[in-house]
């Protein structure tokens, strides 16, 4: 597979994934607990309640705007990026979640503020320093780091391959 492509495919899994919601440990505090609330606001959903992928999405956010910025080296076949997103609480949160497999995760800033993080499966879970509030805009800014694989699903970009050639 040339190069171009990998290159294109690996910075369409990180468009994809970061546009769905947004896996190596982070190290990080433990998770907080999702059945408890922190002290000012609740906890986002993991999901958006879709019957058939029912951990895609997050609740207690709406997007607004992302901006990716990407590297890849082709010699290491080392792709690394930030993620600027612009976000709108649409109840207030004590911790949001973002779906993020097959990354590992630098720094994560919520509104310029440091923000420890957590893991649960694909979830990405983000206590911010400062509870976000209802209605108001506030900035996300991740940095992160893979180095891709090829696609084992045809729906995630890999085509099927013919066993006669």
């Amino acid at each position: 597979m040339p190069i171009r492509s990998s290159a294109y495919a690996a910075c369409a899994v990180v468009v994809a994934a970061l546009v769905v919601g947004a896996a190596a440990p982070v190290a990080a505090a433990p998770p907080p607990d999702p059945a408890r609330p922190g002290p000012s606001g609740s906890v986002g959903a993991p999901g958006v309640g879709d019957p058939f992928f029912p951990n895609a999405g997050n609740g207690g956010i709406d997007v607004q705007d992302y901006d990716l910025r990407l590297a890849y080296s082709p010699g290491t076949k080392r792709l690394e990026g930030t993620a600027t997103l612009r976000i709108v609480a649409t109840q207030d949160l004590s911790r949001f979640d973002l779906d993020l497999r097959g990354f590992t995760l630098g720094t994560v800033a919520v509104d310029g503020l440091p923000a420890t993080t957590g893991r649960s499966g694909q979830e990405l879970q983000i206590p911010p320093k400062r509870p976000l509030r209802i209605s108001k805009d506030e900035t996300l800014a991740m940095r992160f780091g893979t180095s891709p694989a090829p696609a084992r699903h045809a729906a995630a970009g890999a085509r099927p391959r013919r066993r006669d050639r």
